[in-house]
């Protein structure tokens, strides 16, 4: 699977969201699509502001191909975004709570990482380090890190965390102020805390 994932600046989230609802239903009716979600930002933790997050997975490259081919059905998109910056990744780490559920109403903390290839090992393995740790707290639902597949991509890799809550969330770091933890990593991070707002996936068609 891949996705194309876009971090969106937006003044009327609103009317944002229903555009891209409208472009997805016509996303939908291309083969390959698989499933959509968008992510409304509800608190910014570090410098970097976005407020809207589009996660569009699909089968494969040739399916998200026929998909650019006309740019309407990305209208969601700023003028140009499509063509300029080929975001699209695929998983290369995850990990799940077993037998816990994700709800719209859960804790979506998504971050997107600015850094050089030559960057990447090193950040993947703090990343899977980070992973093992969650995966021992209660209140985490589950987490993926995804990793761009075209050079053009705004950022190299992007990660989500689900909790059942906020309030789990900053329990693991056992009262010590969470902006301080990540100050090392502002150049790096652009950590957010979101909701997920609309979700969508494929429907089969009957035999």
């Amino acid at each position: 699977m891949i996705y194309r994932i876009d971090l969106l600046n937006t003044n009327l989230p609103n009317d944002s969201q229903t555009t891209w609802e409208k472009c997805v239903e016509e996303l939908k009716k291309i083969e390959g699509f698989q499933s959509a979600e968008l992510l409304r930002v509800y608190k910014n933790i570090n410098r970097s502001r976005y407020d809207l997050v589009s996660i569009i997975e699909w089968t494969d490259r040739r399916s998200y191909q026929t998909s650019t081919g006309d740019e309407n059905t990305y209208a969601f998109l700023p003028s140009g975004q499509l063509l300029a910056h080929n975001n699209i990744y695929e998983v290369i780490n995850a990990g799940a709570q077993a037998g816990i559920n994700q709800a719209h109403t859960n804790l979506v903390v998504t971050n997107p990482y600015r850094i050089s290839e030559k960057e990447s090992d090193i950040n993947a393995s703090m990343w899977d380090k980070s992973k093992e740790h969650m995966l021992e707290k209660q209140g985490f639902v589950n987490a993926r890190l995804y990793k761009r597949l075209d050079d053009t991509a705004q950022y190299y890799f992007f990660s989500r965390a689900n909790w059942q809550s906020e309030a789990l969330f900053m329990n693991q770091f056992e009262g010590k102020d969470f902006k301080e933890i990540i100050s090392q990593f502002e150049d790096t991070f652009s950590i957010c805390f979101s909701n997920s707002v609309v979700s969508t996936t494929k429907k089969e068609i009957p035999a």
